[in-house]
């Protein structure tokens, strides 16, 4: 099936100019096209990514986390913001001469975006695409950062690259 479209532009300036464009769409295509670039993780895939974060966490002692939506799987860190609010009341108490009373909180936690995986439909092809804080997006095309040179395709390869971001 082929539909034909038409795109008319018009520009003023001191003459009228009138652009005209056609061209032809295969609609076949398009929905195949993106039927295949729309496609989610497996459930196995997930469950063995999910794996190789929680091993990594263990044996580098980090708190990385991972979340899954559609191709993408979404790479993060946990941190406790406790002991750097505390040792600066500690420093300020021991300056002032008074006793420090903290009365307890619940644990404040800081989630910071590393970076988005798409799956490329093999454990080892993953492409990453660093968040950038500047404009609040996740970047593909940038590789200017500490740890890039870790990106090798695989989940682990993100994980150590992660280690040097933020």
């Amino acid at each position: 099936m082929r539909a034909s479209a038409i795109l008319t532009f018009f520009a003023l300036s001191n003459e009228k100019i009138f652009i005209q464009i056609e061209f032809l769409l295969n609609l076949n295509y398009l929905t195949i096209n993106k039927m295949a670039n729309s496609k989610s993780i497996p459930k196995e895939i997930k469950e063995q990514v999910t794996q190789i974060v929680e091993a990594y966490n263990k044996k580098s002692k980090t708190n990385f986390q991972i979340s899954f939506r559609s191709k993408f799987a979404y790479l993060s860190k946990v941190e406790n913001n406790d002991s750097v609010t505390d040792f600066f009341r500690e420093q300020l108490a021991k300056k002032l001469g008074r006793p420090l009373n903290i009365p307890k909180q619940p644990d404040r936690k800081i989630e910071t975006k590393l970076g988005r995986l798409t799956y490329n439909g093999q454990m080892d092809n993953w492409d990453f695409a660093v968040f950038k804080y500047s404009r609040e997006t996740y970047d593909p095309n940038e590789y200017m950062f500490p740890g890039a040179e870790e990106l090798d395709g695989t989940i682990e390869g993100a994980l150590n690259a992660g280690m040097q971001l933020y």
